[in-house]
């Protein structure tokens, strides 16, 4: 099988976003996800928030050594023993055909055994609104986790897009891939129930 290119930033980016609930081992990584049309995908999500980009784009059409549609969960206990390089980004996934999967940067080579849950339907989630509709509360930890993983993209400045109660785009307008997120609201903003007025003591 010819091994699948990623790049090792993008993948740790999106590893920011991924869950650590042990009881949803299914969502504790990054989704891989590589097909010929569109190229080589990484998706992460806790149920709250999610993080796609487009690590690789899909091979020229008569390219002879393309490697095969694959999918995959490169869990989160792998991404973290990868080690930075200054030079060396890019990483290389195989599967051996018994469950096995290896990614290989630089003199690094993790393995791991596939996990046979299926990943999320991370589509259906998606916003279907293309502009800005109603305001909406977002909880200030999720917002800084996207802010980090943008940081390791190339924009650490991330715009929601909200659209009231339903989930909203987060655009990386200034990112070095193709990249969008998705932050779901706070049901009730805590605002609502907020009347603020200066305190005596800070009123000049």
């Amino acid at each position: 099988m010819t091994a699948i290119t990623i790049d090792t930033r993008h993948l740790k980016a999106a590893a920011i976003l991924a869950s650590e609930h042990s009881r949803r081992p299914q969502i504790c990584g990054v989704h891989m996800e590589h097909t010929l049309e569109h190229g080589t995908l990484l998706v992460a999500t806790d149920g709250n928030v999610l993080l796609a980009l487009r690590t690789a784009p899909p091979p020229a059409a008569d390219a002879q050594d393309a490697p095969p549609p694959a999918r995959a969960l490169i869990p989160a206990h792998v991404i973290k023993q990868i080690k930075p390089h200054k030079r060396y980004t890019a990483a290389t996934l195989e599967h051996d055909g018994d469950g096995m999967w290896h990614l290989t940067h630089g003199d690094q080579i993790l393995t791991w055994r596939a996990d046979p849950a299926e990943y999320p339907a991370w589509r259906r989630v998606l916003p279907e609104h293309t502009t800005a509709g109603k305001p909406a509360y977002y909880d200030p930890a999720l917002v800084a986790r996207m802010a980090k993983a943008g940081a390791l993209i190339g924009d650490a400045f991330p715009v929601i897009v909200p659209h009231g109660d339903a989930p909203a785009w987060v655009a990386y307008t200034a990112a070095e891939v193709e990249v969008f997120g998705v932050i779901m609201p706070r049901r009730h903003s805590p605002a609502l129930d907020l009347k603020m007025t200066a305190p005596a003591w800070a009123v000049a």
